[in-house]
């Protein structure tokens, strides 16, 4: 007798087996930007918004206190 779906899926994001299906960018607990497909896409969007800069001299993108980016679960 296995898990249901929805209690599975939790225990492969948790065990590291299951891939996200998407990143949004965040600001301290609030969503600020659309599910992007990748990571970059979503970095693109905190850039855009003011909310990260990149610096060209060492080709690094710095994210600002209290934004980050999450990826979301199935």
């Amino acid at each position: 007798m296995g898990y249901s779906g929805k209690v599975q899926r939790s225990i492969d994001a948790a065990a590291g087996k299951a891939k996200p299906i998407g990143y949004v960018f965040m600001v301290d607990t609030q969503v600020k930007g659309p599910l992007r497909q990748t990571r970059a896409e979503a970095v693109q969007d905190a850039v855009e918004a003011r909310e990260a800069h990149v610096d060209v001299q060492y080709g690094r993108v710095f994210l600002e206190p209290l934004t980050w980016i999450a990826p979301i679960w199935p």
